[in-house]
């Protein structure tokens, strides 16, 4: 039995009552008061925390596949999430023809499929969908950063060339609607399509803030109006199901 503190409403003095029960009786004056809603709120918090408990838990297990030990004399962590969108990338930008198409399409497709992530995603549960969703949200922000820092990916003629701010922002734009939106719309519909469009969409003015427009722009420019609608509907939804998750 679990007991507090409780006021009568009538004669205004305190008493013990096991709080856990609908009723209880004011042990000063009999009133009966009725706690229906006040166990109701704490059943539904204590449930809440207990899903919220096991989020941590899976999400602290996916972490550690996530980020894995590449130093161990440094304890340097790598992070398996963005060969997702580096592979993205390369397939969006090479794969041309019939074949190699078919190719990335199988690649993307297989990447959550593989060992490593079906043994932490299968014990996941209900949150999986949800942990996928914030886990691809989260390792677009570390990409788009490295985009907008490393030397090497802004800069030109051989990286003798540093390019300006906007041109970095740019061409960050530019290859997430060609070599990510537009290409995952483009081929046949692999696994998580609709939550990496998402994480992309979101973490670019998470990263650009101030040049937030210039991914709209270039949907604009490189997109055409039937991808533009279909990118935009997926990511409401996908932010529908994050909210409701």
């Amino acid at each position: 039995m679990e007991e507090n503190r409780i006021i009568c409403p009538t004669c205004g003095q305190p008493f013990q009552a096991d709080v856990t029960k609908k009723q209880v009786f004011c042990v000063n004056c009999g009133t009966m008061i009725d706690r229906t809603k006040d166990v109701a709120a704490m059943a539904g918090q204590s449930a809440a925390e207990a899903l919220d408990e096991h989020y941590e838990t899976v999400k602290e297990a996916f972490h550690a596949v996530r980020f894995p030990v590449i130093d161990k004399k440094t304890g340097k962590k790598g992070d398996r999430l963005v060969e997702l969108w580096t592979t993205l990338i390369y397939h969006g930008i090479n794969s041309r023809s019939r074949w190699a198409t078919q190719a990335a399409t199988k690649d993307i497709g297989q990447f959550f499929n593989r060992k490593i992530w079906q043994d932490v995603l299968g014990n996941a549960g209900p949150d999986k969908n949800r942990l996928i969703i914030d886990e691809l949200l989260d390792s677009a922000v570390v990409y788009l950063s490295a985009c907008r820092d490393d030397s090497r990916y802004g800069s030109q003629l051989l990286g003798m060339v540093r390019m300006s701010s906007d041109a970095i922002v740019a061409k960050t734009a530019s290859d997430i609607c060609q070599n990510i939106i537009g290409f995952l719309l483009r081929i046949q519909k692999p696994g998580e399509t609709d939550a990496i469009i998402h994480a992309i969409v979101m973490a670019f003015p998470r990263v650009f803030p101030t040049q937030r427009q210039m991914l709209a722009d270039a949907m604009a420019e490189l997109l055409t109006p039937e991808e533009q609608t279909a990118a935009l509907t997926i990511v409401a939804r996908v932010a529908e199901q994050s909210r409701r998750s």
